[in-house]
């Protein structure tokens, strides 16, 4: 079998088995929804992910996943893979979005492109592992 071939049957199979919603991670306690959202409005692609999550799940303001989808697909144009596997959730799930399979899949591959680990594995391509740290010349010790 073709390794293309093989990678879209993998992807297929996991897209049918994605978890039935998408789990937004929790929002770490302390941070001001003024303060993300001025860090958002200055470009910050992580700070508009986490306010996202916050309208998603409805910590500290109006759940609005409408407005969450927004933020996401926001920071997920600025490169944020947090944002494009969320995004990648809401598209294949119809939430604050309206549903579509291919758009989730796109947003999915970016994600995994970009090296979100479930996106890589959902995707089937490899972990990312750090290269190892080359030993201390051994030379140098022995002076």
């Amino acid at each position: 079998m073709r390794p293309w071939i093989a990678l879209a049957l993998s992807t297929l199979i996991n897209l049918c088995c994605w978890p039935a919603a998408h789990a937004a991670e929790p929002v770490p306690a302390g941070e001001s929804v003024a303060v993300l959202q001025g860090q958002a409005d200055q470009g910050d692609r992580s700070a508009r992910t986490r306010l996202a999550r916050r309208y998603e799940t409805g910590e500290g303001v109006p759940q609005d996943v409408g407005k969450a989808a927004q933020l996401y697909e926001q920071a997920a144009h600025l490169g944020d893979p947090d944002a494009q596997f969320a995004l990648a959730a809401m598209f294949r799930e119809g939430r604050g979005v309206e549903q579509d399979r291919l758009f989730s899949l796109v947003w999915l591959r970016k994600a995994a492109t970009n090296g979100h680990p479930q996106a890589r594995a959902m995707v089937g391509l490899p972990p990312l592992v750090p290269p190892p740290v080359p030993p201390a010349p051994a030379a140098a010790a022995s002076r």
